[in-house]
């Protein structure tokens, strides 16, 4: 059908549209469901001309008449803060992350013209393009920056420094372990990083990082890391991430799940709330050249010679007698204490999105050796680096901006934030 519009047919059409969008936006006049059915309607015009590359810069014209609904949308959105079992979202049938999308357009509206002058043919317009190109003034950091410290405590080494995880400044196989949380698609700025990726530009992103920290571990690399709901579908981010190592033949383990306590009152007007996390894990090759998969095993509960439960490929049911082990496989679904105060350091939350130090802790039990080292490539609060330290281990902490540097250096000198700042120090 696309090959019946003729590209210059269809840029009179495009730019007709735009300029019916701004007259629509005024007869709307703030009513937030008429502008998400006229949103409905450009994005579906721009995905049609998006699948004829003649047709190119159509499609960016109706980008900018998105651009400018999102931005009406978000001027209508209600914008004060909603607590823990509350919400302020108007009932719209839209998540969370996109009405956040819709006020950050809002707030860069006057960068829409600027934007839209900067387009070229070999560029197409998106909310995530606009986002990166608009940079709202991000907030001045209220922590100090790095002094690349290191210390030791007892047999074991820590240090950080600033990083970008795409090239890490580390020899090929020269950790034992890599145990991270990446930023998630656009669901944090960051500060000045104002990070905003988010679909295939995420998974690319993501896909180069996975495979750099593959280059300098010897052992497993397992990533806590997560998607995003948007418009009653689910982005599969972890899982198309997951896909594209198994393409460039690295050995992708099923992946782990971190269970954790969703926000009470989320899961939008028909769905649950998200209890659980993907970890994705994977090595260069096959085995593991080391690992202790019942360190944070259990004792069984029953403990005796027992009939097998499991059945043979025809259906028959195998005849074997299993003996109880003396440790139990923990299993993949990894749980702990959650919530606050259970993040193992009580200035973690000065990171935007820190995991509690049990969940690092399983890992490097598991699968770094005594003695061996450990990488977080996105430290943040220090928490995998401080988990490394208190078992045995090395810990080896990589973050992009600096002040997450100083925040992991603090927690690793055995400080707190204030204490710090104050110049209080201690020898590690």
């Amino acid at each position: 059908m696309s090959g019946l519009i003729a590209a210059s047919d269809g840029e009179s059409r495009a730019i007709a549209f735009r300029d019916a969008v701004e007259q629509a936006i005024i007869l709307a006049d703030g009513d937030i469901r008429e502008l998400r059915k006229l949103a409905k309607q450009a994005e579906a015009i721009q995905e049609f001309l998006q699948k004829d590359a003649s047709l190119r810069e159509a499609a960016n014209t109706i980008g900018i008449a998105r651009l400018k609904i999102a931005a009406a949308i978000g001027a209508s959105l209600p914008r004060e803060k909603g607590g823990r079992g509350k919400t302020t979202k108007p009932d719209l049938g839209v998540s969370a992350p996109t009405l956040a999308k819709y006020r950050k357009i809002h707030d860069c509206e006057k960068q829409i013209p600027k934007y839209e002058q900067q387009v070229t043919e070999d560029r197409d317009v998106s909310f995530a393009d606009f986002l990166r190109f608009a940079k709202p003034p991000a907030k001045k950091p209220s922590l100090p920056q790095a002094d690349n410290a290191n210390g030791e405590k007892e047999s074991s080494t820590w240090s950080f420094a600033v990083g970008d995880c795409r090239d890490i400044d580390l020899p090929d196989d020269s950790v034992d372990l890599v145990f991270c949380s990446p930023p998630y698609e656009s669901q944090r700025e960051y500060g000045d990083e104002q990070f905003n990726l988010c679909g295939n530009e995420w998974v690319e992103w993501a896909t180069d990082c996975f495979s750099e920290c593959l280059r300098v571990c010897r052992g497993l690399v397992a990533w806590v890391v997560e998607g995003f709901t948007d418009d009653f579908r689910y982005s599969c981010t972890p899982f198309f991430l997951m896909a594209e190592l198994h393409r460039k033949g690295y050995a992708v383990r099923k992946p782990c799940v971190y269970r954790r306590m969703g926000i009470p009152g989320t899961g939008g007007p028909d769905w649950l709330r998200n209890d659980w996390e993907p970890i994705i894990c994977a090595t260069k090759h096959g085995r593991l050249p080391w690992s202790h998969n019942t360190a944070m095993g259990t004792k069984p509960v029953i403990k005796g010679d027992r009939a097998a439960t499991n059945r043979k490929k025809d259906g028959s049911r195998k005849q074997n007698i299993y003996k109880d082990p003396d440790m139990v496989n923990p299993g993949n679904i990894i749980s702990g204490k959650v919530g606050s105060g259970q993040l193992g350091w009580k200035d973690a939350h000065e990171n935007e999105a820190p995991f509690p130090q049990w969940l690092a802790t399983f890992f490097v039990r598991s699968f770094c050796p005594p003695g061996g080292t450990v990488l977080d490539p996105f430290s943040g609060s220090g928490t995998t680096v401080a988990a490394a330290v208190a078992c045995g281990r090395n810990g080896i902490g990589r973050d992009i901006r600096a002040d997450q540097v100083w925040l992991g250096e603090t927690r690793l000198l055995g400080l707190t934030v204030n204490e710090r700042k104050s110049g209080q120090g201690v020898l590690v």
